[in-house]
């Protein structure tokens, strides 16, 4: 959540802060999708940046000019949402770091599932 100052309060962690506790490999993509949050019925169109079986960077392809990316730097940390990959299906996962145009989630399934759906179309298998 953006302070009174324009600058991003503790609420959300840092990219490199999320980065250092990775427990599953990342794989870069440029995927088109779609981001639903918790109780609210439209979505945000997001490029997935990097996937793993565990989470995924979203991008917001037209920070900071647009208004769905004055919103994702305001959804705080475990924030319920779904991830929707057209013609992959939909993920449930929580907000884990935003900010800058830029949101990290962790998916809710457990990671080998989301590998077996994801598998066909990219490898996420652990190092």
């Amino acid at each position: 959540m953006r302070d009174d100052g324009g600058q991003f309060s503790d609420s959300c962690q840092s990219e490199a802060d999320a980065r250092d506790r990775r427990a599953y490999r990342r794989t870069r993509v440029l995927w088109g999708a779609s981001l639903r949050c918790a109780g609210d019925e439209g979505t945000l169109s997001v490029t997935v940046a990097n996937i793993s079986a565990g989470g995924a960077k979203l991008v917001f392809a037209e920070y900071p000019n647009e208004a769905e990316a004055v919103v994702a730097d305001q959804l705080d940390p475990d924030v319920a949402t779904i991830l929707m990959l057209p013609s992959i299906g939909e993920f449930p996962a929580k907000v884990v770091w935003c900010g800058r145009g830029r949101l990290g989630i962790k998916f809710t399934e457990p990671p080998e599932e989301v590998a077996a759906i994801i598998g066909p179309v990219i490898d996420l298998t652990p190092d």
